[in-house]
């Protein structure tokens, strides 16, 4: 047998088997194009989700715990006190802080006025502390400069009373003496009495 005729007889049965040998009928090829399904790729975070504020949750007035005592290099936290000639008085408490190598106060005054009107004032601030000095500037109007020295507070205030955000007439101008130098917790002194106190002035 020739080549030729092997390759003849090999082309019928492969034509004969595309086209169906039955009824001459093509078979019909239908192509289905594969259904990809897509992926969806899902990461989930181990962070720690913002805590979320409820209609109960009342922030904190006071901004510094109570320690037993002063730390090693603290020798100015306390709280300290003078009486004006008028019967009023003034309260200063200071919580010292450290993070090398700035030093800062938690700082907190309340005053009062004697009678007939009883006028107050009240703030409090964390400052940066140097030079046994420290500057409270709640407007450019009104710097109260806190001058540390043995058991006591020099201060002067350059401003007026509104301008301070105190009561009229009201100044916090004077020698403070330390009546207590436990650290103090700050931020119990405003007029609400807020920390719940027996009184707001030690």
């Amino acid at each position: 047998m020739s080549y030729k005729r092997i390759l003849t007889i090999v082309s019928f049965f492969f034509l004969s088997a595309c086209s169906g040998a039955i009824g001459n009928a093509p078979t019909r090829i239908s192509i289905t194009t594969p259904t990809i399904t897509p992926i969806i790729l899902v990461t989930t975070s181990s962070d720690t989700p913002e805590p979320t504020n409820t209609p109960n949750s009342q922030p904190s007035t006071t901004s510094t715990p109570p320690l037993p005592q002063r730390s090693k290099f603290d020798n100015i936290s306390g709280t300290y006190k003078v009486t004006n000639s008028d019967g009023g008085e003034c309260v200063i408490k200071v919580a010292f802080e450290q993070i090398d190598p700035i030093k800062k106060i938690n700082f907190e005054v309340f005053c009062i006025r004697g009678a007939p009107s009883y006028d107050a004032g009240w703030t409090n601030a964390q400052l940066l502390y140097g030079h046994d000095m420290a500057v409270y500037a709640p407007s450019p109007d009104c710097n109260i400069v806190l001058q540390f020295h043995d058991n006591q507070i020099d201060v002067t205030q350059i401003g007026l009373d509104y301008k301070c955000g105190f009561g009229a007439t009201v100044y916090t101008d004077g020698i403070y003496k330390l009546i207590d130098d436990k650290p103090p917790v700050i931020g119990c002194m405003n007029e609400i009495n807020s920390c719940n106190l027996e009184e707001p002035i030690p």
